[in-house]
């Protein structure tokens, strides 16, 4: 399948930029989770 037939199928592309742009929707609440686990150093030796 080329990419041009999957964009067909698939409605086309979009752009992260133009979905967070969407009218509307800036009206929508986004809590994200904490996580319970701290980020370590990597261990290179």
């Amino acid at each position: 399948m080329s990419i041009k037939l999957y964009e067909y199928l698939t409605g086309g592309r979009q752009k992260i930029a133009d979905l967070l742009a969407m009218p509307g929707t800036e009206d929508i609440e986004f809590e994200t989770p904490r996580s319970p686990e701290l980020a370590h150093p990597a261990e290179l030796s």
